[in-house]
């Protein structure tokens, strides 16, 4: 297999496929989409015709009997991951989905059952493990930069016309409903600094006057193996934010996850010329980031796309070389369990 280009098919034709998946399947020379699916059959010949895919479909079943493939991409809602995934690997083939992998985690098991049963490759897409604030505060804490980890704080804000407005949009039929798009990400990048979450403490609020929406804030505690976790989320936002603050015993980082910057702050003492050399610090790390983000940006590497093309490259590699995904079923259903917890407490 490792000499051979690898042929898979997307399931989902909507936003995320043609921002983020497409991109990244077209940037590999040993993988290649040759087939698109929809329930929306236009949609799919629309995606088919823009990206250059040689066929299109309105329903797997029928892609699956006429296409020879290695895998499957998923990119339809969560509500539709159970049965996809499951057709799939029965009929012998890998998988790479978005998140969550699943609604509940009695769906999450079925899907971990099945892939193992079946022996193929399930990833799923935490994409932002793979941004380079996220690599780059994973290989300072690796390196004792600031310590041992306390603590992550983390703050994300979504548009309110983009998360809650659209009464008939399928974020609302989740458990949690807009709340449970945004979540993940907050839970498996403070999973990674803090471990397994083994306790969760939840407060929500509404601040909308949607009807069909439940809660549209929330608040959450985690306690983790290695240091506690927080997370604000919040649907109610004029502007897109996430930061995190990782806060170890000798130094907290500082992670702008839109801007894609990173700085460090240093506790010296008491005395305003240690706080100036702080600044000062600080300061240059800032620019150096910055620097660096606007680099990028210039050649057009967005950031909504790093790491579906990271991670889309690295399953790809594991397909071939048959080494782990790099994010596993079991990771997927990791996050599953705490927001089964999430849910379970706001009723």
């Amino acid at each position: 297999m490792n000499g051979r280009t690898l042929k898979g098919a997307l399931v989902g034709c909507g936003r995320v496929a043609d921002l983020s998946h497409m991109p990244a399947w077209r940037s590999l020379r040993d993988a290649e989409i040759i087939a698109v699916c929809d329930k929306k059959e236009e949609l799919a010949k629309e995606t088919a015709v823009n990206w250059n895919v040689p066929k299109s479909y309105g329903e797997l079943s029928e892609m699956l009997q006429k296409e020879k493939l290695d895998f499957v991409d998923i990119c339809a809602p969560p509500q539709t991951h159970l049965p996809l995934a499951i057709e799939a690997m029965e009929a012998g083939l890998h998988v790479i989905m978005e998140k969550p992998i699943a609604l509940s985690l009695s769906e999450a098991d079925e899907i971990v059952s099945v892939s193992k049963n079946k022996g193929v490759k399930l990833c799923v897409i935490h994409n932002q493990l793979f941004y380079p604030v996220i690599q780059k505060a994973r290989s300072l804490i690796k390196d004792g930069a600031i310590g041992e980890v306390l603590s992550v704080e983390a703050e994300k804000l979504i548009p309110r016309e983009s998360s809650l407005a659209q009464q008939n949009h399928w974020f609302h039929s989740m458990p949690g409903g807009a709340l449970n798009e945004f979540s993940p990400h907050l839970i498996y990048v403070t999973t990674l600094f803090i471990g397994r979450i083994s306790a969760v403490k939840t407060i929500a609020r509404k601040r909308s006057e949607y009807p069909w929406v439940k809660a549209d804030e929330l608040i959450v505690s985690l306690d983790g193996e290695k240091g506690n976790g927080y997370f604000f989320l919040s649907c109610n936002s004029p502007r897109f934010s996430s930061t995190y603050k990782i806060i170890g015993t000798e130094a907290t980082l500082h992670l702008d996850m839109t801007a894609l910057t990173i700085t460090r702050s240093r506790a010296w003492g008491y005395g305003s010329h240690k706080v100036l050399l702080n600044q000062m610090r600080m300061s240059t790390e800032l620019l150096i980031s910055s620097v660096s983000s606007a680099f990028r940006l210039m050649l057009g590497r967005r950031y909504y796309r790093y790491g579906h093309q990271a991670i889309i490259r690295k399953f790809v590699g594991s397909i071939k070389d048959g080494s782990e995904p790099p994010v596993s079923a079991e990771d997927g259903r990791e996050v599953v369990r705490v927001l089964d917890e999430i849910w379970s407490q706001i009723g």
